[in-house]
């Protein structure tokens, strides 16, 4: 058996070979910031940093993956170690492979100890995660080629070119993009904190109907993916890019500080646990509205919430990133799924969790996003856009050194703060960001979706439940559930938009993967 080196092998990774043990070791870093794919091809070891190389090795089987399959139409991204092709596999984060005499063996080599110390004061919390984080800039800030930062409305952005601007002479390069739709506009907040900080700032406006960025987009990935955010992403890197080469992010701020709503939810669920199980539904109204249901009416809701209660919390938190249910994707293909697809999508938050199931259910719930979304979905967008025009992403708030200090910080005592968004982080830069960012609530990154699915994307939309499809020619979904599907969407759209944007972007990767279903 040889070993393969489909090019180019990803620079956060590394891979040596031992010409006299006759010994490959390879490694993924610890937080998943760059990918590492593997596979069997003709009996070769093959490598690479994505999966379009893997591709061009002789022999590559594109065989559809059913488990990939199944869980990226489960979360709208394929999680590791699956891909969308049956004969590759991801690393995970933070684990090490051997390959010697045809056989593989995968281990960890980091873990994150979740236990809080409960010795750490509030001002000894603020004055570490601020002597880390410029620690961590400073450490990111080398470089021989220009460099600048992405700058939003959010604290994350605002913190680290804060800070970064704090530790350099001359301006920083900041980049930001904004929408026609206020909700989703960000510009004018990011516009007056550069002015805060002194940087050179370059803004850009998005427009409905670029059609030609969205083929860009899809032809960028290289498997099926479905969050939205990938798209105003691939427009903030190609607009930085013209100009620097290497950028730092806020990737991570919100799985460190609990800058999801979802964290103090589930915190406020824990509470709930001494209820007898028969008044948990009822006494919890508030709280159980913010696990997906998929029926608007509260009855339905009401009944989701009786089910979801007789779960243990892995699985009510699983459910909560449920795109499409294992009983929609059953009746997507009007067949049943095999029972072998049924374990992947209900094990794997349990196994991202194992790590810190002591811990409270707040806690877990990050632990589990920062091993599974934020590698597999936020880390994935964030390296398929950037590496696609040629731009160095550095992620400050990913130094290990703060994140195994954030770890010992307890949730309830310091980072549950209902009237202040990420208080941990906010209480490190007081007087450092501008109190606006600090009161600015939580936004996404993603596009107006709904606007663009009934705006200039209606048409391709409406090709995609009326057509012959790769989603049914490929994959085998049955026409008239797809059907059934769009009539429901027809009926209200905000409830089905992201189901709707997750079979479109399947069906873009298929129609460029499989050309006339080939």
């Amino acid at each position: 058996m040889r070993v393969k080196v489909a090019w180019n092998v990803c620079v956060c990774d590394i891979a040596i070979w031992d010409n006299r043990k006759r010994e490959l070791f390879f490694a993924r870093d610890r937080l998943g910031e760059k990918p590492f794919v593997y596979s069997f091809v003709e009996g070769d070891f093959c490598f690479a940093s994505e999966l379009k190389a893997l591709k061009t090795v002789r022999g590559f089987s594109r065989q559809i993956d059913q488990e990939g399959l199944f869980l990226y139409l489960t979360y709208g991204f394929v999680p590791h170690p699956y891909t969308i092709f049956q004969n590759a596999r991801k690393l995970p984060p933070a684990h090490y492979g051997v390959w010697k005499d045809g056989r593989l063996e995968i281990r960890r080599y980091w873990e994150i100890d979740a236990t809080p110390d409960h010795r750490l004061s509030s001002k000894r919390i603020s004055e570490r995660v601020n002597e880390l984080v410029h620690d961590a800039v400073r450490v990111q800030l080398r470089s021989d080629v220009p460099l600048g930062a992405f700058l939003s409305g959010g604290m994350d952005s605002n913190v680290i070119v804060s800070t970064a601007q704090d530790l350099l002479k001359d301006p920083l390069r900041t980049f930001t993009i904004g929408f026609s739709d206020a909700s989703y506009d960000e510009s004018e907040i990011a516009s007056d904190s550069a002015k805060h900080y002194g940087t050179n700032h370059i803004g850009l406006r998005v427009l409905d109907g670029d059609d030609d960025s969205l083929d860009r987009v899809f032809g960028v990935l290289d498997e099926p993916f479905a969050d939205t955010s990938c798209l105003s992403t691939y427009q903030v890197v190609k607009l930085a890019s013209e100009r620097i080469k290497v950028v730092l992010t806020g990737d991570g701020g919100d799985e460190l500080f609990a800058g999801y709503d979802r964290y103090h939810t589930v915190d406020r669920l824990q509470s709930l646990e001494r209820i007898p199980i028969g008044l948990k539904a009822i006494a919890g109204l508030s709280v159980w509205d913010r696990f997906k249901s998929r029926e608007p009416d509260f009855f339905s809701r009401l009944a989701y919430r009786f089910q979801t209660i007789r779960h243990d919390f892995s699985d009510s938190y699983a459910r909560w990133f449920w795109q499409f249910s294992p009983e929609e994707i059953h009746s997507l293909f009007g067949r049943k799924i095999p029972e072998t697809l049924n374990g992947p999508h209900r094990n794997w938050f349990k196994e991202r969790m194992q790590a810190c199931s002591s811990a409270s259910y707040a806690t877990q719930a990050m632990y589990a996003d920062m091993s599974s979304y934020l590698p597999d979905d936020l880390l994935y967008k964030v390296d398929m856009m950037s590496m696609s025009q040629g731009l160095e992403c550095r992620s400050p708030f990913l130094d290990h050194h703060l994140i195994e200090f954030l770890a010992k910080v307890d949730f309830v005592h310091h980072r549950r703060k209902s009237n202040q968004v990420k208080p941990v982080l906010a209480n490190a830069f007081v007087g450092s960001i501008p109190n606006r960012v600090v009161k600015q609530p939580k936004r996404g990154f993603g596009i107006p979706l709904e606007s663009w699915l009934t705006g200039y994307l209606g048409e391709s939309i409406e090709s995609l439940f009326s057509k012959s499809t790769h989603i049914v020619d490929v994959i085998g979904m049955d026409p008239e559930a797809l059907s059934e599907f769009w009539e429901a969407y027809k009926k209200n759209r905000a409830w089905y938009a992201n189901r709707v944007w997750i079979l479109y972007s399947l069906e873009k990767w298929l129609s460029t993967e499989f050309i006339d279903g080939k």
